[in-house]
């Protein structure tokens, strides 16, 4: 599994040279004109709690989260960053459909979404996603920042006991 820091280039995808014309310069990463050549990122954080005051909190944790990824790939607080930041963020949470899941309730969600996250977002390949059940959210509210993470292709036989 890759490193966070390795993200960015995963997921850098310019043209080869051979594809370019001999005049087109080398696209630079860093340029806001070459961002187009990231391919699509991302990666999804169920939210499974609707309790008292667990929407100040969740809008707390994706504050946290959208402040502390970008840092985290390399990409410190510039205009650049941001556009790149703000180009795939697309949260989802619905109170009907997860609320009350469990780590197993999400990890199936997570396989039956997996296929059509996978042709549509590089960030699927790493098959993991995020979660803020009561724990996380109740932690939230003491400061204590922590999200669960749940491979999706894990499995008993073959991980063992954590997953």
């Amino acid at each position: 599994m890759a490193e966070i820091s390795e993200i960015p280039d995963l997921l850098w995808n310019p043209p080869r040279k051979r594809d370019r014309h001999p005049e087109m310069p080398s696209p630079n990463r860093f340029k806001p004109e070459d961002f187009g050549y990231y391919k699509k990122w991302g990666f999804a954080i169920y939210r499974t709690y609707y309790g008292a005051e667990s929407d100040q909190y969740w809008n707390v944790l994706l504050q946290a989260l959208r402040q502390q990824t970008p840092l985290s790939i390399g990409f410190y607080e510039s205009d650049e960053a941001e556009e790149l930041w703000e180009r795939h963020r697309n949260w989802r949470h619905g109170s009907f459909s997860l609320e009350g899941l469990d780590i197993n309730g999400i990890r199936e969600v997570c396989r039956k979404q997996h296929h059509e996250a996978n042709q549509k977002m590089a960030g699927a390949k790493f098959c993991f996603a995020l979660v803020a059940d009561e724990a996380v959210l109740d932690g939230i509210a003491r400061n204590e920042f922590v999200v669960k993470a749940v491979g999706y292709d894990w499995d008993r036989i073959d991980h063992g006991g954590w997953g």
